[in-house]
């Protein structure tokens, strides 16, 4: 699972901080997971990645 977090002014770094911003799009993530959606790899076996991003 990889979360990406991105603002406009390039102060992306500081979102990290914003930790009940990011438990809210996590949280709401996790209660609309759907495996289907996450991304297939072939590498040495099928491996699954999710993706989240908080933009804000």
């Amino acid at each position: 699972m990889f979360v990406v977090v991105y603002v406009s002014s390039g102060e992306h770094w500081k979102l990290k901080a914003q930790i009940s911003w990011l438990k809210d799009i996590i949280s709401t993530y996790v209660a609309t997971f759907d495996d289907s959606k996450l991304f297939r790899l072939q590498l040495y076996k099928i491996t699954k990645a999710g993706l989240i991003w908080a933009i804000k």
